[in-house]
């Protein structure tokens, strides 16, 4: 019993060791894209989260959907500042759009933030 005693320390580190490993990696932190306009020859939007981190610098694809609606095409790419508001210019055919913030990683202070990806309703615009 005595060799089992002088052990428990080095078992005990050994298995808070393992379950730190196996632990599931952190949750993404929720953003949402949305599209706040698509008038004329410019799209906008805004990328929200509760982190400023997933805010600011997120790219961010707009999409038209076919007739069908089975296929989408890609319309054009923006990135967000600080603010997490996106604007895009072009010449747009009338349809239906949404917008995709693609997910993010980002290493602040030795620490790593992710930001999760979102779509956006889809609009007729």
């Amino acid at each position: 019993m005595r060799r089992f005693t002088r052990w428990m320390p080095v078992l005990f580190l050994v298995f808070a060791a393992a379950l730190l490993l196996a632990a599931p990696a952190s949750a993404a932190i929720k953003s949402t894209v949305t599209i706040t306009s698509g008038e004329g020859t410019e799209f906008t939007g805004k990328v929200t989260s509760p982190k400023a981190k997933c805010r600011a610098g997120r790219t961010v694809k707009l999409f038209r959907e076919d007739d069908s609606g089975e296929e989408s095409t890609l319309e054009g790419t923006a990135r967000t500042n600080k603010s997490g508001a996106w604007a895009m210019e072009g010449s747009f055919i009338a349809g239906v759009f949404y917008a995709r913030v693609l997910p993010a990683i980002f290493h602040v202070n030795g620490m790593t933030i992710r930001c999760a990806g979102d779509v956006s309703l889809r609009q007729h615009f």
